[in-house]
């Protein structure tokens, strides 16, 4: 890395106006012919410096969609890493195209654990967590819904590891705040109130009242919670898209079918983004997810039409 920092600053000094002392300091090993024109240099230096800027762009977006460059290592085991082609046809707008899921290779299958199913820019997606989804799938009754909401799982899956990754660093202290807040709740404090003073959500402003939900309305995470607890039930805390939370049931509508049923939920979030300052950053982040930023390789080709049509 030092080498290339050392390079690229050498091109940029190269490409600038000539001062009036006319000093120039020549390659210690020049690629190109003697012979070579003060033009020719200069277009042959701005050629480089364009590949340079698009690898920097591209190693950019990689550290931020994947939290650490050892994650996208892992999920590009015994690949080729893209920059390398640069100079040979692609461009940045190259980079900013969708991805599509792909099927691990016979030696990532035999060096991955058996259980991982999916890797989301190098975070592993555990076969206990499709699981659960598939069980909420299947507790619809129409067979002809399970696809649909398989979909909307994976989804929400690469969604929270994404999100896991983009905000690591802000885990810890999210989970003391929750277990903090629960504690208080265990001791007999109002929810509503905890709500309001406490939560890192825009419905604090609402003592955490979210609203009517249905089954397919928000988080997987938080419906498969919601709709198996009773009208004033209070849950443990579970992790969903956005952080830590704990939720509140408060009211029950029943609808001619249980997929149609909604119930109504208060929630105290502790945000992975940190609170509302980082808001923005985890919406953005949420975002880059359903722009088909990620890089997923998949155990089993099967899972390719539970994704999201922007990964097929």
């Amino acid at each position: 890395m030092a080498a290339r920092s050392t390079a690229l600053l050498l091109i940029l000094a190269s490409a600038l106006p000539a001062q009036e002392t006319k000093t120039l300091i020549p390659p210690q090993k020049p690629a190109e012919p003697a012979k070579m024109t003060a033009a020719d240099r200069i277009a042959v230096l701005r050629s480089q410096l364009a590949t340079l800027e698009q690898e920097i762009a591209y190693l950019e977006e990689l550290k931020a969609q994947g939290g650490m460059l050892s994650q996208v290592k892992k999920a590009l085991t015994d690949r080729e890493p893209e920059y390398r082609v640069f100079g040979k046809g692609v461009t940045a707008a190259d980079i900013n195209k969708p991805r599509k899921a792909t099927l691990m290779d016979e030696k990532e299958r035999q060096e991955t654990d058996e259980d991982v199913v999916l890797l989301v820019n190098g975070s592993p997606v555990l076969s206990s967590e499709i699981d659960q989804m598939v069980f909420y799938a299947k507790s619809y009754p129409r067979p002809e819904q399970h696809a649909q909401i398989m979909t909307f799982v994976i989804r929400s899956i690469l969604r929270k590891k994404f999100v896991e990754a983009t905000f690591s660093a802000n885990i810890p202290s999210a989970r003391e705040r929750i277990d903090q807040i629960e504690a208080q709740l265990t001791d007999g404090a109002d929810f509503g109130e905890l709500a309001a003073n406490l939560s890192q959500a825009e419905s604090s402003g609402r003592s955490g009242d979210m609203g009517f939900i249905g089954r397919k309305g928000s988080d997987p995470s938080l419906t498969m919670q919601a709709f198996s607890m009773k009208v004033g039930e209070t849950s443990p805390v579970i992790q969903t898209e956005r952080g830590f939370e704990i939720i509140k049931v408060t009211e029950l509508q029943e609808g001619t079918e249980p997929s149609q049923d909604k119930v109504r939920v208060s929630t105290i979030v502790a945000s992975f983004a940190g609170g509302a300052d980082g808001m923005e950053e985890l919406e953005d982040a949420l975002r880059l997810v359903d722009q088909g930023r990620l890089m997923i390789y998949m155990r089993d080709r099967e899972f390719l039409r539970y994704m999201p049509k922007i990964y097929q």
